[in-house]
């Protein structure tokens, strides 16, 4: 009987109950019901849907729209599809469902179709979708799934690109920086006595000069920072050694700018030592910017001399 019902369009036994208690409803072969006793026919049944009928017709359709070739067989509120020896099914009307659109259902099913099971009203919803009128997505994991990785790797990106970037930058700003950060820290200096924020001590190389000229005395002066530069500043005709003793005197700090000729460069040495005498007196700071690697010196052949040259008093006579 199953490989029957599956032949069958319409299990008329589902429909609606034909037989008596002590009787059971199976499809025979042509897909028309039929009473059995024990595994004996009782009688074959003379299916029609009088009994689905109301006396409300109005706005149906004609039954030879609803019906296949028997009058008596026929969708009360839809049409017939599969119409053949098998049987018909019927695609229903909007608000109507079960086999033979018989049954109200109004539900505004979003994603699915209305059922009315024992004039129980519901949703029965696609695969996809849930909630009372199927109006909700399920959500896919392994979309989510997706998407949270896509979040992690973007986020794991910027962090990466933010951990070497901020380094670059700093490398690249170092000099700057520090300086910056003395000048927001220094203390209240307007009251010691000397006029000269810094003095600038270098030696003439396209390096030094380019650092100092075009990034560091344009941002100390824009922060109102008073610098000494010897070239700039010295006095026209005065001894070069009562130039710097007076300047370097006269400077809170000294700000050395260590490239591979500083420390082999005689005025440069006395520079220092002028400074380093202020800062023992507790009097200056000095702060060294280192601009070219000190080993550099040793490609030149000057590692050994530029270490023990730095006591060394130039001939300044």
């Amino acid at each position: 009987n199953n490989e029957t019902k599956k032949k069958c369009h319409t299990d008329w036994c589902e429909i609606s109950t034909f037989c008596n208690d002590d009787q059971v409803c199976v499809m025979t072969s042509k897909c028309f019901p039929k009473c059995v006793v024990n595994g004996t026919s009782v009688t074959e049944i003379e299916i029609t849907t009088t009994e689905l009928t109301t006396n409300d017709n109005d706005g149906l359709r004609p039954i030879s729209e609803r019906s296949c070739d028997d009058p008596n067989m026929y969708c009360l509120h839809g049409v017939p599809s599969n119409c053949s020896g098998k049987g018909f099914s019927c695609l229903c009307d909007e608000g109507w469902t079960d086999i033979l659109c018989h049954k109200s259902c109004t539900l505004k099913c979003v994603h699915g179709q209305c059922q009315n099971n024992d004039d129980t009203m519901r949703c029965s919803c696609e695969h996809t979708y849930t909630g009372r009128l199927c109006e909700a997505l399920i959500p896919d994991p392994e979309e989510r799934q997706r998407i949270l990785a896509l979040i992690l790797s973007s986020a794991l990106a910027v962090a990466l690109i933010t951990a070497i970037a901020i380094p670059v930058v700093m490398w690249k700003l170092r000099m700057l920086l520090i300086i910056k950060i003395i000048y927001i820290f220094k203390q209240y200096e307007d009251d010691d006595g000397k006029v000269i924020d810094a003095y600038i001590s270098m030696t003439a190389t396209p390096s030094a000069e380019n650092f100092v000229y075009r990034s560091l005395r344009p941002m100390l002066e824009n922060m109102n920072f008073k610098l000494y530069l010897p070239e700039r500043d010295a006095s026209v005709g005065g001894v070069i050694s009562e130039n710097i003793i007076t300047a370097l005197e006269n400077s809170r700090r000294t700000i050395m700018i260590i490239t591979h000729d500083y420390i082999t460069n005689e005025w440069s040495r006395f520079e220092y030592l002028i400074a380093q005498h202020e800062t023992l007196k507790l009097q200056q700071r000095i702060i060294p910017i280192i601009l070219e690697d000190r080993r550099g010196a040793s490609q030149h052949g000057q590692k050994s001399e530029a270490y023990s040259g730095l006591n060394q008093v130039p001939d300044v006579s």
